[in-house]
């Protein structure tokens, strides 16, 4: 019995890893993976379990793979196959036809960047909403959903404009910034507040670890 569930389990395993690895289209990848339930916190600590390559037409989703605090040293992930989308969330959007998606670009890197998509039913994307940059453990922008299906998008915006790489800075001032955004009757991600914080110093080793989501500093 042991070794039948060993064997159950490296097959869940090759399973996964060749989801990841084929490309399929926005609506095959959604119909692969199930719903996850709202509210949801996008946080370091949540695993990821679903990972399903999917196949964006025409670049519509920013591929950028960002290096500093500023997002103006970056990486283009469609350079890189093994830098190619992953959905790895889907969640209803209560009282419409409207579903969200999570998608992030990095594979195995510590780059990582993620948006948010609305698709309609045939898996149309309507809209497009950048919603998370980390760098390992350290993140610049992360994002949870609320039970309504609002997305509240905390980020970290520096005072200086001279570019501080994620790989090689000790400590950043920087503020909080968190932008609520619903989606309207056609789909589309639209700001409906901003709420910024008091500019701060933050540490290395505070962002640089698991246990420290943004919305927690």
């Amino acid at each position: 019995m042991k070794t039948i569930k060993i064997l159950a389990l490296i097959m869940l395993c090759a399973c996964s890893i060749l989801s990841v690895k084929a490309q399929y289209s926005v609506q095959s990848a959604f119909e692969k993976i199930r719903f996850i339930n709202l509210p949801y916190e996008a946080g370091k600590n949540n695993a990821r379990i679903q990972s399903v390559g999917i196949a964006i037409p025409n670049q519509v989703i920013p591929n950028k793979l960002y290096k500093d605090f500023q997002c103006t040293d970056y990486v283009l992930a469609s350079s890189d196959p093994e830098l190619s989308p992953i959905l790895f969330g889907k969640f209803r959007v209560s009282n419409s036809n409207w579903v969200i998606g999570a998608v992030t670009f990095g594979g195995a890197t510590d780059l990582q960047s993620t948006s948010l998509i609305v698709v309609d039913k045939q898996g149309n994307i309507k809209s497009v909403l950048e919603s998370e940059i980390q760098f390992g453990l350290i993140a610049a922008k992360q994002f949870r959903i609320a039970s309504d299906g609002k997305v509240i998008i905390t980020k970290l915006v520096p005072t200086s404009s001279i570019s501080v790489k994620f790989y090689n800075f000790n400590q950043i001032s920087a503020y909080k910034v968190d932008e609520t955004y619903s989606i309207n009757s056609s789909g589309i991600f639209v700001k409906e507040k901003e709420k910024k914080y008091d500019t701060k110093t933050y540490s290395k080793s505070q962002l640089d670890t698991m246990n420290n989501d943004l919305w927690d500093l």
